[in-house]
């Protein structure tokens, strides 16, 4: 199984959630990869449309962000993180116990 890769370096250095803000991404762009992110596993490009802007037909320009930051690698990584939590809490309170 191939790693996936959850974060990404920045322009100083510092490690960043691959999930958040990519770095030339402006504002609007990001809180409509939030709406595409927090659905979940029935996400959807139209959905993010008629919920950033309810009666607009603005679904060529979430298209074009989508395409233009990543988000479908984006939001794998997400989901894998999502993913991993129960498994990672449980192996820390596994390693937590005294036997």
């Amino acid at each position: 199984m191939q790693e996936l890769h959850q974060d990404y370096i920045d322009s100083e250095g510092e490690r960043k959630p691959l999930w958040g803000r990519h770095p030339r991404e402006g504002m609007k762009a990001f809180y409509a990869f939030r709406l595409y992110r927090d659905m979940g596993y029935k996400r959807s490009l139209v959905k993010v449309a008629k919920k950033y802007a309810p009666g607009h037909k603005i679904l060529t320009l979430i298209e074009r962000w989508s395409r233009k930051y990543d988000w479908v690698r984006r939001v794998k990584a997400y989901d894998h993180h999502l993913d991993m939590l129960p498994i990672r809490a449980r192996a820390n309170k596994s390693s937590t116990k005294v036997g």
